[in-house]
């Protein structure tokens, strides 16, 4: 099953630094102090955490690929055995053709017409299971994300951080500022195992 990949929002800060020009004039003007760079104190506070790790152990997750594992198992059951049924068909008009079963062209185009209604019926069949898959797979998409996101909302509440940023392949931070077990930990308390006849569902 192709799994679902999540977009999810991250922060950049950007500084922006100014610079004071003095400017001789006929009139004293009393002198702007100038702030260096090297004096600059950053007082941003913020974490990261990683969305593989989170996708991995996050309990949601691991149900909502296990309904879609189970529904892609099913529609590719539906397949075989829509196949298996235009096969037969197939193979019983071309064993009836070479056997002179066929009195007349009627008949022969009339099974062909079956076969080829049946052949159609089973492509929209097939289409349309594959079309649920797919609208299934965005809303969990976005059950998974609104579930982090709310946590995030409400874990933040107490550590008051300036940003907690998704890290990206290729992204360096300080591994002392990685609160995904945190997360993991967290989002595993809050989420309850639905009964089997229910869709997974996260606070």
């Amino acid at each position: 099953m192709k799994k679902f990949t999540l977009a999810v929002l991250s922060a950049a800060l950007v500084l922006v630094s100014c610079s004071g020009n003095e400017t001789e004039t006929k009139t004293q003007e009393p002198s702007q102090p100038v702030v260096s760079g090297d004096s600059f104190e950053p007082t941003t506070n913020i974490r990261y955490y990683n969305l593989d790790s989170i996708m991995s152990q996050y309990n949601l997750c691991k149900d909502l690929n296990e309904v879609m594992m189970t529904k892609q198992n099913n529609i590719e059951s539906e397949q075989r055995a829509k196949t298996a049924e235009l096969q037969r068909m197939q193979q019983s008009i071309e064993s009836k053709a070479r056997n002179n079963g066929y009195l007349t062209e009627q008949s022969y185009n009339a099974d062909m017409q079956n076969f080829q209604s049946k052949y159609d019926q089973a492509q929209r069949y097939i289409a349309n299971l594959q079309q649920e898959a797919a609208i299934e797979s965005d809303n969990q998409q976005k059950q998974f994300i609104d579930s982090v996101n709310n946590f995030l909302v409400i874990y933040n509440s107490t550590r008051h951080y300036d940003a907690i940023l998704v890290k990206n392949v290729g992204d360096y931070f300080n591994p002392a500022l990685d609160i995904t077990e945190e997360i993991v930990a967290g989002l595993n308390a809050r989420y309850s195992k639905p009964a089997a006849e229910e869709a997974p569902a996260a606070k």
